[in-house]
């Protein structure tokens, strides 16, 4: 299998950027910071292969390699169906739903007929609606929805008129109400709101005067606010303005509940907010300032609740992060090569030493672990191997379940994600006698095993289970058996059960 050419990459390319930061880490076997820094870089040119996720298919290049983590926006499970970008060497790149069956597999529509496809962006599920965006070849890219059939999914909105395109990205979803970022040749790239109607897809307010636009980025719900970064002059007598750089804003979805929240960077200089996480009421997110560089911050939508939470490198130099999620409500995150937490306090954010109790200091474990109720599956760099293990933040919870990837195969291309669906951790992990290959795991050592060996006797390393998402415990994901090229499959996570779901080479 060969990714599709992302004809989309320059205009998406704020949205679904890879941050350099998205490190797997450097263990800390040593305190030397050379040593450390020369680990992460080696680490960081192999996640990045395995984010990237190349795999070449002997035969065809029906599914776009998609999971959760790799392509965001590609692959979403909405009213109990799975919904996902595939190009089928016929219609080019299009949206199609699956219920896991052949019969219950189906293209939702050809939206742009023809080998182009229209290039499916931005799955995301407000209510009843499942939006997108897309490229008709008339209208350029917006807007669009779906109710999960063929006749249901339709243009919202032409917002850039014509074969323009207004670029729809960065959703965020508040009351069933769709807010994003969007293109208009008179105000330039703004917050826009939508219901699934045209006459209620409407501008919430122009803060960049003019057709340069504020560019907001990294729209992000908390409760009943979106909270976002843009860059906006700010009104300084009456013909004055002064470009106070890209900081922290809010919005409600309407105009007069669209604000400024902090200038933290105070001036011409830009704070850059980024990584933003929701944790009850407020939102993380790293931010700049002269004096502290890159380091950890908090709002609770004031200006005053907007603090520095923490200068984890004291200093103008600031910190380097990476992954950021949330567990038994503390923030997880990696930061200059370690794996801290936080409570939001000064005094609450530290090393993590006690996520899981028993695993040596000097391991590095990764931030982007996945959650099974109670417990978190997560993958930590040892002397020997990147392993899997599992932790109920206790030290007779937490047990080592199997190795992903030996540290003499370490540039072996993996994906470093997992997909937990149902009771189950799906994940990714090598052999040298199988290869790469799918296995599943109940978070116990005895329930952790090889779901199948896809491609037995391999020579290529790089073909490589990928997922799509989960359905009613069910994974979905893209496999190449060496039979009929990478097609559409699901499991339970039982060995042998996984079956084909659809060979869309057929169609």
């Amino acid at each position: 299998m060969k990714i599709a050419t992302d004809r989309t990459a320059n205009h998406f390319a704020k949205a679904e950027r890879l941050p350099l930061d998205d490190e797997f880490g450097a263990p800390l076997v040593e305190k030397s910071a050379l040593f450390c820094l020369i680990i992460a870089i080696i680490i960081l040119a192999f996640s990045a292969a395995s984010v990237i996720a190349r795999v070449d298919s002997p035969e065809d290049s029906s599914l776009i390699a998609s999971s959760p983590n790799i392509n965001a926006g590609r692959a979403v499970t909405f009213n109990n169906r799975a919904y996902f970008v595939v190009d089928d060497g016929v219609h080019g790149e299009e949206l199609w739903s699956s219920d896991g069956t052949d019969g219950g597999t189906f293209l939702l529509r050809d939206i742009n007929p023809g080998p182009l496809g229209s290039g499916v962006r931005n799955l995301t599920v407000a209510g009843a609606q499942l939006f997108f965006s897309a490229n008709d070849g008339a209208h350029g890219f917006e807007l669009w929805r779906t109710d999960g059939t063929p006749q249901g999914t339709v243009l919202v909105k032409d917002i850039a008129p014509g074969a323009d395109s207004s670029m729809p990205d960065s959703f965020a979803v508040i009351n069933n109400v769709l807010l994003f970022a969007a293109t208009h040749p008179t105000t330039g790239r703004e917050l826009w709101r939508s219901d699934g109607t045209s006459a209620n897809t409407t501008l919430i307010v122009d803060l960049f005067r003019g057709n340069a636009g504020s560019e907001p980025l990294e729209l992000t719900a908390v409760g009943n606010t979106v909270f976002f970064s843009a860059a906006v002059p700010q009104s300084s007598g009456k013909h004055r303005s002064t470009n106070i750089g890209r900081e922290l804003w809010k919005t409600d979805g309407t105009a007069a509940g669209t604000s400024l929240v902090k200038d933290i960077w105070q001036g011409f200089g830009s704070s850059a907010p980024s990584k933003f996480v929701a944790l009850g009421n407020s939102v993380f997110f790293t931010a700049s300032t002269s004096d502290l560089g890159t380091e950890l911050w908090r709002s609770d939508g004031s200006s005053a609740g907007t603090v520095l939470v923490k200068d984890i490198t004291p200093g103008f130099a600031g910190s380097l992060f990476g992954h950021m999620r949330t567990y038994n409500g503390r923030l997880y995150f990696n930061v200059n090569a370690q794996f801290w937490k936080s409570d939001g306090t000064a005094q609450g954010t530290t090393p993590a030493t006690d996520f899981a109790p028993g695993i040596s200091e000097s391991n590095f474990i990764s931030a982007d672990f996945a959650v099974l109720g109670s417990r978190a599956v997560f993958t930590v760099m040892t002397p020997s191997a990147l392993e899997l293990w599992v932790t109920d933040g206790t030290a007779v919870g937490t047990k080592f379940l199997r190795s992903r990837i030996p540290n003499d195969q370490i540039f072996i291309e993996v994906p470093l994600v997992s997909l937990a669906t149902g009771n189950l951790v799906f994940f990714d992990a090598f052999d040298p006698t199988t290869g790469t290959e799918l296995y599943a795991t109940d978070g116990t050592p005895v329930g952790t095993r090889l779901v199948r060996d896809f491609f037995p006797n391999q020579s290529e390393p790089f073909v490589t289970p990928l997922f799509l998402t989960g359905v009613n415990g069910a994974a979905l994901f893209s496999a190449d058996e060496g039979i009929s090229g990478r097609e559409l499959w699901i499991s339970r996570g039982t060995p042998g059960d996984p079956r084909i779901v659809h060979d869309f080479l057929t169609d």
